[in-house]
């Protein structure tokens, strides 16, 4: 057994969002270590976007690889490590030290890495520019009045009501659908 120690990051710092993010990486990091016999002895997490470096869980988990050059750090993907560039400069030297499920129990390389990283920088953009362009095509339909998130998170009065639950059933099925339609249109060598 190898000593370890798990990364999970969700991009939102709200509670209501992505609230199964933590769960999901976490069991996908379990299984994984399971399989390579890496024993985690920590955990470290942020909620909080990967286009900076400032994070406290993040700044934890270096310190803890620098403790030992044997500590491996454990990620779901290249992507919860970051979605920006300059994180290269916190991985280069402890790059033996992290271990990515996505990629299987390979040491990861610096050119792989440096590929995976410029992909989430691009789909970190994409991901912005569908939401908006999502947003905006929402509002055309609806009127400029239309509140942008989860519907179900409303005034105390109305919460639970079967017609909070009907309201917030149509809003996801216009938003799905307008995803649909803009997966759609793209490129095939983009999707």
């Amino acid at each position: 057994m190898r000593v370890a120690a798990s990364y999970t990051r969700k991009s939102s710092e709200s509670a209501d969002r992505q609230t199964n993010s933590f769960e999901r990486q976490a069991e996908t990091i379990k299984l994984f270590c399971a399989d390579h016999q890496y024993a985690i002895l920590y955990k470290f997490s942020d909620s909080k976007s990967g286009r900076t470096n400032e994070r406290s869980g993040w700044k934890q988990l270096l310190k803890f690889l620098d403790l030992n050059p044997s500590h491996i750090a454990v990620m779901d993907s290249v992507s919860r490590m970051g979605r920006n560039q300059s994180v290269w400069a916190d991985i280069e030297k402890r790059l033996t030290q992290f271990r990515f499920v996505q990629l299987g129990n390979m040491e990861p390389t610096m050119e792989l890495v440096a590929a995976l990283l410029t992909a989430s920088v691009s789909e970190s953009k994409q991901i912005s520019y569908r939401v908006r362009t999502t947003h905006s095509l929402l509002k055309k339909k609806y009127g400029e009045s239309l509140r942008w998130g989860n519907p179900n998170i409303v005034s105390a009065g109305i919460v639970g009501s079967s017609n909070n639950s009907a309201r917030a059933e149509d809003h996801w099925e216009d938003i799905f659908a307008v995803e649909v339609s803009l997966f759609a249109t793209m490129p095939k060598w983009s999707q």
